[in-house]
C-alpha cells in the first residue's frame, strides 16, 4: 500500500493520532484492525541469542514479561536477522486461543490450595517402614516430598 492508501485506511478505521512514519502507521492499522477481529498481533525488533533463538522486544530493547519468542527454526526458514523489526499474527499460546491465554489469571494472584487429605503410604500392617512415614512425616494429597539419607541407606526400598 502506498501511504496515501495507509492515510485513507486509517481515516476509515477511525484512527484519531494518525503517525507520520509509515511503519508506525501500518503498525497502528494491524492494531487497530487485529482488536476488529479478535487475532492478536506481536510486533517488536528482533533479539538474537548465541543460541540460534529469539525474542521480540518492544523498541527501547529492554527485556520484559511481554516478549514474544521466535524459535530457531522459524528465524532459518525466513532469513530474519538482530535488529529487523517484525509484525505478525500470535496464533496459540500453550496450545489454546488467544483469548484464554488473555484471561487467566497471573501466578501471583492465584489462590493457595492447602492440602486437606492425607495420602496414606501405609498398605500392611507389618510393613513399618510406610507405616513410619505416615506417623512421624504425613505427607498430603498435592504436596512433594523429598527422601534425604545417606549414600547405600535404602532410600529406593521405601
Amino acid at each position: 500500500m502506498t501511504n496515501a492508501e495507509l492515510m485513507v485506511e486509517a481515516r476509515t478505521i477511525g484512527l484519531v493520532d494518525i503517525p507520520q512514519r509509515r511503519t508506525e502507521l501500518a503498525l497502528q492499522i494491524l492494531l487497530a484492525n487485529s482488536e476488529a477481529t479478535g487475532i492478536a498481533i506481536g510486533a517488536g525488533i528482533l533479539d538474537v541469542h548465541d543460541k540460534g533463538y529469539g525474542f521480540l522486544r518492544p523498541p527501547g530493547g529492554a527485556s520484559s514479561d511481554d516478549d514474544i519468542y521466535v524459535p530457531n527454526g522459524l528465524l532459518r526458514k525466513s532469513g530474519m536477522r538482530q535488529g529487523d523489526f517484525i509484525v505478525g499474527p500470535v496464533r496459540l499460546v500453550n496450545g489454546r486461543d488467544i483469548e484464554f491465554a488473555r484471561r487467566r489469571p497471573r501466578f501471583e494472584q492465584l489462590t493457595v490450595g492447602h492440602p486437606d487429605k492425607q495420602l496414606t503410604l501405609e498398605t500392611a500392617p507389618n510393613k513399618l517402614n510406610s507405616r513410619v512415614i505416615d506417623i512421624i512425616a504425613p505427607i498430603g494429597k498435592g504436596q512433594r516430598a523429598l527422601i534425604v539419607a545417606p549414600p547405600k541407606a535404602g532410600k529406593t526400598v521405601i
